[in-house]
């Protein structure tokens, strides 16, 4: 490549250069992603559940994604249906939230009635899920695949 040409191409290089420094920010930006928390109610082992699966997305998100958990959508039922409920509904329409972790037998059940539900739910401490309805019984897929 002759000296000429390089210089007749100075400004496409030099448009090339701005390209890559704008877009290399965004290659870089970690996305944040909120998690909305929901136990049935007070139980020692709650805490430990909830507590590692935190530590375990953490880990899978190997700094790639930016975890947050939004105060306001950490909830507990206090074993009362009817809060459950209410707190299953508010998560499932939030436009704030990208997963639903769920803690208990109740908080699942309501979750998985919702439809349509568009938020991932990582359901726990979960018995039985075929009996819950979580699971199709002939083959253990999910019910509301969501």
């Amino acid at each position: 490549m002759s000296f000429r040409s390089l210089i007749s191409r100075l400004p496409q290089l030099f448009m090339a250069l701005i390209c890559c420094l704008i877009f290399s920010g965004n290659l870089f930006a970690q996305r944040t992603v909120r998690v909305g928390v929901i136990s049935d109610g007070n139980y020692w082992k709650n805490s430990l559940t909830i507590n590692a699966v935190k530590a375990e997305l953490g880990i899978l998100a190997e700094g790639e994604y930016n975890i947050s958990y939004p105060p306001e959508l950490q909830l507990n039922g206090d074993y009362k249906v009817n809060k459950i409920k209410k707190f299953a509904q508010k998560m499932a329409n939030s436009k704030n939230l990208d997963l639903i972790i769920s803690v208990g037998h109740e908080s699942a059940k309501q979750l998985i009635n919702i439809r349509p539900l568009r938020i991932p739910v990582v359901a726990t401490a979960i018995e039985f899920p075929v009996q819950l309805g979580m699971l199709q019984a002939d083959n253990l897929k999910p019910v509301n695949p969501n």
